[in-house]
């Protein structure tokens, strides 16, 4: 028998997160010369990041596919692979090979408010474990965050003008983000983001 359309549509949700995440891992070290960051490290972090969240909600949501905690967690990393790339697209395709790639502005404009989507994930904290809310109290609770998030989304979409070329040097960090104490916080702070996702993903999966 055939995976059903639920879990056919989570791993193609998958597959795209990982084909978007070795093709900005392509594009950080080509980009490497011209950013003013440690071009290769942030996005590279935030790339295996949204892989493994994406690999969580799959995994959870091929399992338990009543529950729509995996769904939000494969949404999320798909996200945060997809905001990520296009910021490294736009870099490529304006600055460090200009030319080279079609719709080098109009991934600039969307990697400059993708990141203002990651709303969502405060739906992560209202249903887990169980797919849920609580009870019926909290439904004013999540109506206001998805309108809060929608709205945010909207408003820097509509209000954000494609960045020029020096923004575009910055889109990964300031000067000096992969140096020093920074980095050791960013290396933290990606760790404990990858557990969380992980321990998320058990929870569920054996609750």
């Amino acid at each position: 028998m055939g995976l059903p359309t639920s879990s056919r549509a989570v791993w193609a949700l998958w597959a795209s997160s990982v084909i978007l995440a070795v093709a900005d891992l392509v594009l950080a070290f080509l980009n490497r010369a011209v950013t003013s960051a440690d071009s290769i490290g942030l996005p590279g972090q935030m790339a295996v990041l949204g892989v493994v969240a994406a690999t969580v909600g799959a995994l959870v949501t091929s399992r338990v596919p009543d529950n729509c905690v995996g769904w939000l967690f494969c949404a999320v990393g798909f996200g945060l692979v997809l905001s990520i790339f296009t910021q490294d697209y736009a870099i490529r395709a304006l600055v460090s090979a200009p030319g080279t790639l079609p719709a080098g502005e109009v991934m600039a404009w969307l990697g400059s408010w993708l990141p203002a989507a990651g709303g969502i994930t405060t739906f992560v904290m209202l249903i887990f474990p169980t797919g849920r809310l609580p009870s019926r109290r909290w439904r004013p609770v999540a109506w206001v965050t998805a309108l809060n998030s929608l709205a945010l989304a909207v408003a820097a979409a509509w209000l954000t003008a494609p960045p020029g070329v020096e923004d575009l040097h910055s889109f990964n960090g300031p000067e000096g983000f992969g140096d020093g104490w920074l980095a050791v916080v960013l290396g933290a702070s990606f760790l404990l983001a990858l557990l969380t996702a992980l321990a998320a993903g058990i929870a569920v999966l054996c609750g």
